[in-house]
């Protein structure tokens, strides 16, 4: 039955992100043009934010 569990989630929205930061919508787009954000991208048009390099941003890590 665990395999039937909910899946981890590994991406989110940018506007998501972004309110993880306290961020509004407009914001959190501003900061994924800037390059503040890392971005990957999912399908043409779409971009999604990487929660573990994002976290990791949020907690001061530097990136490895």
């Amino acid at each position: 039955m665990d395999q039937l569990e909910k899946p981890e989630v590994l991406a989110v929205d940018i506007p998501v992100a972004g309110a993880m930061a306290g961020m509004n919508t407009a914001r959190s787009y501003a900061a994924a043009r800037e390059g503040f954000m890392p971005i990957i991208k999912v399908s043409k048009g779409r971009r999604k934010v990487p929660l573990a390099k994002w976290r990791a941003i949020l907690n001061g890590e530097t990136a490895a």
